[in-house]
Formats: C-alpha cells, sequence, structure tokens
C-alpha cells in the first residue's frame, strides 16, 4: 500500500479539524532530517489529532471524527446513528497511557505516530492480539484509525482485509465486561464503521496498533 507523505497528512488533518500544524511540522521535519527509523514492525508514520486537542472526552472525539469522516469520504455511519448513546466507547489502559505518553513527548494539536493497520494481527482475536504486542505496541484506537483512513481513503481498494479492527471495545447496556469491538470496513462505495465480536479472529481482520518507539 502506499502512504501518503506526513506533511501532506498533517495539513489534512489540521484543515479537517481545524487544528494547529505548526508543531507536528516541526517535529515531521526533525525527524526526516535526521532520518530517524520508524519500529520494524510499523508500515509508516501517520498524522492523528491529539485526543485532548479534538474534544474533552474520547467518546466525543471518536463522535467528531465520524462526522469529519462522512463529508471527505463515502461512509455508512447509520448502524451508530440512532444507537450511539446506548454504548460505552472502551479504550485499553496501554492505548490510554500510550496516548496520554506522546501527547506529553510532542505537545502539539496533532501528533505523529508509527504504525500498522492490522497486517500483523490477521486472524487473530483482541485478546490474542494483546498477548503478541510487542513493548512499545498498543492499540491505535477507533479515533486514530479513522483519520489515517480519511487520508487513505485507496485502502478499500488495494487492502485484501473487510476488516481493520481498532482495538477500542464497546460496553452494551447490561454488560460488565465488553464483548465487542469496534471496526471500520469496506463498503460498496467507501466504508463503514460497525462493531463486531472481539473473541472472533479473522483471515479478513487484523487489529490496528501504533508504536511509541
Amino acid at each position: 500500500m502506499e502512504y501518503q507523505p506526513i506533511q501532506y497528512q498533517i495539513r489534512f488533518i489540521a484543515e479537517a479539524f481545524g487544528l494547529d500544524p505548526e508543531s507536528a511540522e516541526g517535529y515531521a521535519r526533525h525527524w526526516l532530517s535526521r532520518q530517524m527509523s520508524i519500529n520494524s514492525y510499523a508500515k509508516a508514520l501517520f498524522a492523528v489529532p491529539a485526543p485532548s486537542r479534538l474534544a474533552d472526552t474520547y467518546d466525543k472525539g471518536v463522535k467528531k471524527m465520524l462526522d469529519v469522516f462522512g463529508q471527505h469520504v463515502p461512509f455508512d455511519n447509520k448502524f451508530f446513528d440512532g444507537r450511539w448513546v446506548a454504548y460505552d466507547i472502551r479504550q485499553s489502559e496501554r492505548s490510554l497511557a500510550a496516548w496520554q505518553e506522546l501527547e506529553e513527548l510532542q505537545k502539539s494539536d496533532i501528533l505523529i505516530v508509527a504504525a500498522q493497520l492490522g497486517y500483523l494481527h490477521v486472524n487473530q482475536s483482541l485478546a490474542r492480539a494483546r498477548q503478541k504486542f510487542q513493548e512499545e505496541e498498543f492499540e491505535l484506537g477507533a479515533l486514530a484509525t479513522g483519520c489515517i483512513l480519511m487520508t487513505h481513503p485507496h485502502w478499500k481498494v488495494r487492502n485484501l482485509r473487510s476488516f481493520i479492527d481498532t482495538g477500542d471495545e464497546c460496553l452494551n447496556p447490561g454488560e460488565e465486561e465488553p464483548s465487542r469491538m469496534l471496526s471500520f470496513s469496506r463498503s460498496t462505495n467507501g466504508f463503514k464503521f460497525e462493531d463486531r465480536p472481539n473473541d472472533l479472529g479473522s483471515i479478513f481482520a487484523g487489529v490496528a496498533t501504533g508504536f511509541l518507539r
């Protein structure tokens, strides 16, 4: 898969969400000028909004991302339109801590993160994927995964997998532990955002992850 230059991604995210790109552009120039390597398990560098700069809660940030997503890419979010209030999005402690560390390090509206969109954990349930995580690896989450797909809409025609599992889970009413995870999938015209069982691996799916180093 071809990945957009990081400078393009920063500008796209800044314009789409009304964020300041200056710090992220400086961080990217520093990274590129020193030819710093990324984690060998990552596929590329990606630009995504810092969660705390986008909204005061993660749920609101995901909802904002989905609203913006539909303005740029053909998108079916009808599944959640009438049911959003019934869900409680759950980030793992590992993912939450990783994003907080990246925000503290980069101090920017837009964060630069090394990531992969599922190839590393194909045919693994969420629990199994977590067991296989590298030391610096974490669940990318719905917010970041959606933003990456916005800047790479050609994923749907060049990627053979049907689902990208984001690593975020959703707690249904009455549940004490989440039984489903949030995923992006291909649709006829673009993408769908939906949930699927978190204990189900598939040769057509993989968990998207980021890397701190």
